[in-house]
């Protein structure tokens, strides 16, 4: 069975299968036969493809999610705390607010997307951000860049500017969260002197590359091959239209700092709270936010800069490095273990929120698309 073009009226043109090529007019048709199972296969062959590799991609998430609260939770308990000891509300509150500390970074990272010319909505960056924090429990913490650049694919959206995007975004937090730990710890007494060294250099490695002079480099090096690839289309007879190239700058860029600061100083209070709800006596955000924000961003920066999947061990020492003068030892280790375990579970239960109503959305719209199930919309407009 095959697909032809029929030649119609220049004002009616038809819907063309593949293998048919058109002038601009519409006015010259050429038929070429195509085997309907050469255009059918491919597609239903990429789509089991997909599914698999979305279902590895999940087992693989889960596996490094239980593994990371299994060890959590041991390691609690041989420090000599108890689960029944802890007040939930606390950790409640510590997951809302770690939640919403991510809000500002999601956002910067749509500011950086539609400054490289990427058409994104809020709602899917933010889908695609927040599954993606998973991906750091997975040993290379690849899979972070997996998982984001795979949710938010879509019509206006090309891959090399994403990826481009995600280490961007990730470095300017990074940068700005040691950075701003770093002056913090200098409010504190005594001084973590060999923190402040170790911040200071954290601060200088993450935050170079973000300079919009150093960084468009790469994006000169990404442009010169999506414009080999779109100069090889056009020699094949695809259309593809060449953008201009997109380039951060300052101006666009500073709007979004300001967010990452507070994106920082609430993850400061998820801090506190966590501590609070195994330790009642511990110092309120008035006497002790500098020490909870100054712990909380140069523990998760130093875990990043580690590699370790998640930042394990790495977070752990540098909180108790500067919690332990202050609250203790004990009351520090149950503290920062507690903490990754109250993030990691926020992130999976928010992860398999934004997921599966993606999911269902796009089923939807597939649906509506196609003349089976149309969204569902109130029959009386007044209502």
């Amino acid at each position: 069975m095959v697909g032809l073009a029929v030649v119609t009226s220049p004002f009616n043109p038809p819907l063309l299968p593949l293998g048919c090529e058109t002038n601009r007019n519409l006015k010259q048709v050429r038929l070429t036969a195509v085997p309907m199972s050469q255009q059918t296969a491919p597609t239903n062959s990429r789509r089991w493809i997909i599914r698999l590799l979305k279902l590895l991609v999940l087992l693989i998430v889960l596996w490094a999610g239980h593994r990371t609260i299994s060890r959590g939770i041991e390691e609690f308990e041989q420090n000599g705390h108890r689960l029944d000891q802890i007040e939930p509300q606390w950790l409640l509150l510590s997951a809302g607010i770690y939640l919403f500390s991510q809000l500002p970074c999601g956002l910067f990272w749509r500011r950086i997307l539609l400054s490289m010319g990427q058409r994104v909505t809020t709602w899917r960056t933010l889908r695609a951000y927040y599954i993606g924090h998973l991906g750091k429990y997975v040993p290379g913490k690849a899979m972070v860049v997996l998982l984001r650049a795979g949710l938010i694919r879509g019509p206006g959206v090309e891959t090399g500017p994403v990826v481009a995007a995600i280490f961007y975004e990730t470095l300017s937090t990074m940068a700005i969260g040691s950075l701003l730990g770093t002056v913090l710890l200098f409010f504190l007494d005594p001084i973590p002197w060999k923190i402040v060294l170790i911040g200071l250099g954290m601060s200088l490695g993450t935050g170079l590359p973000t300079v919009p002079l150093v960084f468009n480099v790469l994006l000169h090096v990404l442009r010169k091959d999506r414009d080999k690839e779109a100069a090889q289309s056009s020699i094949n007879g695809e259309s593809k239209e060449i953008e201009p190239a997109a380039k951060l700058t300052f101006r666009k860029l500073a709007p979004g700092w300001p967010g990452l600061v507070i994106g920082w100083i609430l993850a400061g209070l998820s801090l506190w709270a966590c501590t609070r709800a195994m330790f009642p006596d511990a110092p309120g955000p008035a006497e002790g936010l500098v020490l909870y924000i100054s712990a909380v961003t140069l523990s998760v920066v130093a875990g990043f800069v580690s590699m370790l999947p998640g930042g394990v061990g790495v977070r752990e020492v540098v909180l108790l490095t500067i919690l332990a003068p202050e609250l203790g030892a004990a009351v520090a280790v149950g503290s920062a273990i507690l903490l990754r375990l109250t993030w990691l579970v926020a992130e999976l239960v928010l992860a398999a929120v934004l997921y599966f109503s993606g999911e269902r959305l796009q089923l939807r719209k597939l649906y509506a698309r196609r003349g089976g199930i149309a969204p569902q919309q109130n029959a009386n407009p007044t209502e």
